[in-house]
């Protein structure tokens, strides 16, 4: 018999598949002497990690002198790897001549379709070879299970070894890991010892140590808490164990659990008197070569066999990979046996794109549900994202939420790229003191509210703060849906609560950087909070500044070669760009992205960016969100039932009362601040975050996420009830209210909303706060960006005082004008000539505060010089005033700060195509002033089936129908202010009234027009239209004129608020008179000139 008859041989058996038992197997060992009982074992079964683990274990003890065979399974290139001794095969002869032995002990078996299987043949070709070649250790892995194994013909072990346990060949080992565990454990003998892999699944841990407690076997398991000090590189592997050094070639992580394991293994085995050394453990473990097993079998380029066939090896595989490959481009050749879980495995190899799959598509059937039902789509995401994440197994699961976490990362930045193009400083201008007032108190009331509920219920320090910031942040995105869905983006309160929530947009964006900072510091630190409080306002006025006076300007240049991909590609180019500034300066990806879109909303083309943005946004934010939702555990949350009960209700109650307290607090009548508080009942987008960045600082107690998505879950299914309850809620309150509690409200509320007019001093020295403050930091911002990246630059190619002379060059230009702005802005204002003109007292503190500015100015260029040229104090003293005063002088630096200032302005105004800042696109309190409580602007668009189309304003007699005013016409770019009755109405105009909640409502049901269109950003540059007020004071030339006889152009006046009563919508033939105050709606230049009249 030659050697390939005998692999032929030996290969007919395998036409008897797998069949677990020892009958048949113990029978021929039986007729053969039973050579098992001559030799010692160290058995091994497991899922993964066998063959490794016995290669190390054998390398070990032939290192130790002692002569090892080792038998294992499968093979790579020859039959023959399976039997080994001291590393060496067994020779061809010799596995010829034990077969030929053998051969006629297997003609006597019975034949009786219970074959010998070919795993038995070669089992015992093993265990012969190994008796008659007096071995004194043999290493044998299980083949498959353990329980019914060949190799579980051994009657008892020296050590018995079970490595990893998962799932694999479930056919034939059980479907649970209970019943898989008991299999692999079905190889302990009584009063043995086992030793266990040190990362075992729970479960599996549970089962076989119970079987090897029954057994009474001593149970060993490797202290990972005694493992430290891991370097690896493609080479080999370094790690400490129990403080003594170790090196292997075998490559993984996994790869030093295996290796800590056969030290545990042969550690025993000396202490049964077997001679075995530290030395030789550590020889042994450098030694040992396993084919296979993330093999490198090139390097050039860079090949990597490995064996992986199951979901756990595949795993291990991946994890291999992403730490020795990192995010290089790989091609993965895959060959596997078809009863392997092969999809599952190469999602494992390869999981980025499947993962998404999975989210993507659960996540559409599940929002497809609930816009079915009504319900926010928010809610559809989270509930996707259980759904996909490891707590629920009814769906495939995402096999990498790593991956996903980049994805969710990046749908962050999208979220609040999106959330600062719907801000926008103007409108943080227009929202007025009554979004502020409240937006401060909500906030105060919350954090207070969250942090000690939090103390209350044993969270952490930490997990208290962060609890209240999350529980302080009302939806934007749900409120607003919410508000839409109903009909109610018109109304008065949708004003009010939606310009509270651009507010709280900024404060969420400020608080993320300070819990940041506190969450580093891990306690509060007044000084540092301050550094970083103060930092973050200079980074935020630098960038708004300069984005401002840059990116508009840069956007009109280019605006006729742009279409809608060029714009996409650059605003989301801008967008990351200020996520790396952001991120070098120290700060959060999602400031510098909310940054960004806030930059982006002051330019022409910001409607035109939100809407080829918004498919992007929808994309990762949803990704985001689905993030959110893997996250939670079910089981959690009914742990932490009563805790998500009580935040809940805290939520409800703390919004209405403090919301409806703010709003009163700021003088708005009693109805609308109810409406308001009970609209913001609701855990935001942002606590989300806020979350996810407790998670990542790992700083928060690990429950705390899901039950703070928990309460959002709940509050914004409750929304639309809770804005549905205000209107009975107040009505309830109003009835139940005492009288004189009634009075006051009134009275205050009254009082509140009359315009005080400020003083000259007062209006001066806040405009030049405003102006030196803008500017100082500007400067302050680019000279600290030429030290810290130019003037590296310029020394490292012109040392010297060349290099000197040539940066101060270069700064003294940039910063120039800004000095000239910070010297001279308001010093020939109005308010400045009025007071050095009406008293000579006021001549002093005039030139004082100009003195300040001009010492300011000669401190910051003292600076730059002694810094450049290592001056003396007092040269650079001189020197700097000598340069401060050409700069004073200056004609040419004049003009361009002028210039820079008009650019800038002109950016920021230019916002708003038709000019306007109403209510329903701002979220403002325009109008908040007004004594007649319920008026406000709003916007309509004229459907082109409307009845209102080819009329005229004085044919449809709205004024006369509805009570409103119209105040401008938007047609495609152009606007027309103040229309006169003669003016045609068109489909898809927009027009632009002024009225009360109800009798905006009747003109919105007439016009058959149920959406509300936020305000685009078009391209007019006319001037800001909005409600103010005048007063007609002593020897006004109005006095006594009739409404008609003044002929106050491109105005309309909507009230005229008089000691004796209030008259809304005055007859044109209303008489002016002494202390009038006169309600206008027009031009802003136009009532600011009645005012100074």
């Amino acid at each position: 018999m030659t050697y390939e008859q005998a692999i032929d041989y030996v290969n007919s058996f395998l036409q008897f598949g797998i069949k677990p038992g020892l009958e048949r197997i113990k029978f021929l060992l039986e007729m053969l002497g039973n050579p098992q009982k001559k030799l010692k074992f160290i058995h091994v079964a497991g899922t993964n990690g066998k063959g490794s683990t016995c290669t190390f274990v054998s390398s070990i003890l032939k290192t130790s002198g002692l002569k090892t065979g080792l038998f294992t399974s499968p093979f790579v290139l020859d039959f023959r790897e399976r039997f080994q001794i001291n590393g060496s095969m067994i020779s061809k002869e010799e596995f010829v001549d034990i077969l030929k032995y053998i051969i006629p002990f297997i003609k006597k078996m019975p034949k009786n379709g219970n074959e010998l299987t070919e795993f038995e043949l070669i089992t015992v070709i093993a265990l012969i070879w190994f008796e008659q070649s007096n071995c004194d250790v043999v290493v044998l892995e299980v083949g498959l299970g353990g329980r019914l194994d060949a190799t579980n013909v051994i009657e008892k072990a020296l050590v018995s070894v079970i490595t990893s346990i998962s799932y694999d060949h479930m056919n034939i080992l059980g479907s649970t890991m209970t019943e898989i565990a008991t299999e692999k454990a079905g190889i302990l003998k009584s009063n043995g010892t086992l030793v266990l892999y040190p990362k075992q699944d729970k479960e599996a841990l549970l089962t076989v140590r119970n079987v090897a407690e029954n057994l009474k076997n001593k149970i060993i398991i490797p202290d990972l808490n005694s493992l430290s000090n891991i370097k690896f590189n493609l080479s080999k592997t370094r790690f400490t164990y129990e403080d003594e050094d170790f090196e292997i070639k075998l490559l993984g992580i996994h790869q030093i659990y295996n290796a800590i394991t056969a030290i545990s293994v042969v550690r025993e085995l000396a202490s049964l008197g077997m001679k075995i050394s530290n030395e030789n453990i550590k020889l042994g473990l450098m030694n040992a070569n396993f084919s296979s097993r993330l093999e490198i079998v090139s390097r050039e380029p860079l090949v990597i066999l490995d064996g992986a066939h199951n979901l756990d090896g595949a795993k291990v595989l991946a994890e291999a990979i992403k730490l020795y490959i990192g995010k290089k481009r790989i091609i993965a050749i895959v060959g596997m046996m078809k009863d392997k879980e092969v999809f599952k495995v190469l999602r494992e190899v390869a999981p980025l794109i499947s993962d998404l799959a999975i989210i993507l598509i659960i996540a559409g059937i599940v929002t497809v549900i609930f816009k079915w039902l009504k319900q926010p789509v928010i809610l559809g995401y989270i509930v996707a994202g259980i759904m996909a994440g490891p707590s629920v197994s009814l769906v495939p699961t995402v096999s990498d939420p790593v991956n996903i976490k980049i994805w969710a990362d990046i749908g962050v930045i999208f979220l609040l790229f999106a959330m600062g193009l719907d801000f926008s400083f103007k409108k943080l201008i227009n929202v007025g003191i009554t979004a502020i007032v409240a937006t401060v108190t909500i906030v105060c009331g919350m954090m207070f509210i969250g942090y000690t509920a939090g103390n209350a219920m044993g969270f952490s320090h930490m997990s208290s703060i962060f609890l209240g910031g999350m529980l302080s942040m009302s939806s934007t995105a749900i409120v607003f849906k919410a508000f839409n869905d109903m009909g109610l983006l018109q109304q008065k309160f949708t004003g009010i609560v939606l310009g509270i929530l651009v507010i709280e947009d900024l404060v969420a964006v400020v608080m993320m950087v300070i819990l940041s900072t506190l969450a580093v510091g891990k306690h509060f630190e007044g000084k540092e909070m301050l550094e970083s409080i103060l930092k973050l306002a200079a980074f935020l006025i630098f960038w708004s500044a300069l984005g401002i006076y840059l990116i508009p300007t840069l956007l009109k240049k280019i605006r006729r070669f742009t279409s809608n991909e060029i714009l996409l590609i650059t605003s989301l180019g801008l967008c990351l760009g200020m996520v790396m500034i952001a991120t070098k300066a120290g700060f959060s990806a999602a400031l510098g992205a909310f940054v960004m879109g806030s930059l982006l909303a002051e330019t022409v083309e910001a409607g035109k960016i939100a809407h080829i943005v918004q498919p992007v946004k929808d994309l990762f934010a949803s990704i985001f969100f689905v993030s959110v939702g893997m996250m939670i555990d079910p089981a959690m949350m009914w742990e932490y039932a009563v805790p998500i009960l009580i935040l809940t209700l805290l939520v409800l109650s703390g919004q209405v009362l403090f919301g409806s307290f703010g709003i009163l607090l700021s003088g708005q009548p009693l109805k609308i601040a109810i409406q308001s508080g009970f609209s913001l009942t609701q855990v935001g987008e942002f606590a989300f975050i806020i979350a996810s960045l407790g998670v990542s600082l790992n700083v928060t107690d690990k429950y705390l996420y899901p039950v703070i998505v928990a309460v959002s879950v709940i509050t914004t299914f409750l929304t639309p009830y809770m804005i549905r309850l205000s209107e009975p809620a107040y009505r309830f309150i109003d009835i139940h209210m005492p009288g004189f509690l009634k009075d006051y409200l009134v009275h205050y509320t009254s009082g509140a909303m009359t315009v005080k007019h400020q003083g000259t001093w007062h209006k001066l020295i806040r405009s030049m706060l405003v102006s030196v403050t803008l500017y100082l930091v500007v400067c302050v911002f680019f000279i600290t960006l030429y030290f810290s990246y130019v003037h590296p630059l310029i020394r490292k190619s012109l040392p010297g005082m060349e290099g000197n002379l040539l940066g101060f060059i270069i700064i003294f230009l940039v910063i120039s004008p800004f000095l000239w702005a910070i010297i001279m802005k308001r010093n020939n204002s109005t308010e400045f000539r009025k007071l050095w003109t009406d008293n000579k007292f006021n001549r002093g503190p005039l030139v004082s505060i100009v003195l300040v500015k001009i010492l300011i100015c000669t401190i910051i260029m003292m600076s730059i010089i002694t810094h450049l040229f290592n001056v003396a104090l007092g040269a650079g003293l001189v020197v700097s005033s000598i340069i401060i005063a050409v700069i004073y002088f200056s004609k040419r630096i004049k003009k361009r700060s002028l210039t820079i200032e008009r650019q800038f302005m002109a950016n920021f105004q230019g916002t708003d195509g038709n000019g306007l800042s109403t209510e329903s696109d701002t979220g403002s309190t325009l109008g908040s002033n007004i004594p007649f409580k319920e008026l406000h602007l709003a916007d309509f668009t004229v459907s082109p089936d409307s009845i209102y189309v080819g009329r005229t304003l004085k044919e449809s007699s709205l004024r006369t129908l509805f009570q409103i005013n119209v105040i401008s016409i938007t047609r495609g770019e152009k606007r027309l202010d103040i229309p006169q009755g003669e003016e045609h109405l068109y489909p898809y105009d927009k027009v632009t009234v002024v009225g009360t909640d109800r009798q905006l409502e009747s003109f919105r049901t007439s016009m058959e027009q149920k959406k509300v269109e936020r305000n685009g950003n078009g391209t007019s540059s006319q001037d800001e239209m909005e409600i103010g007020q005048f007063p007609v004071e002593g020897g006004s030339p109005l006095i006594g004129k009739t409404i008609r006889e003044a002929d106050i152009s491109d105005s309309i006046i909507i009230g005229i608020e008089r000691s004796t009563a209030n008259i809304m919508n005055p007859d044109p033939d209303t008489i002016f008179k002494e202390n009038d105050t006169v309600w206008i709606v027009g031009k802003r230049k136009i009532i600011k000139g009645l005012n100074k009249d």
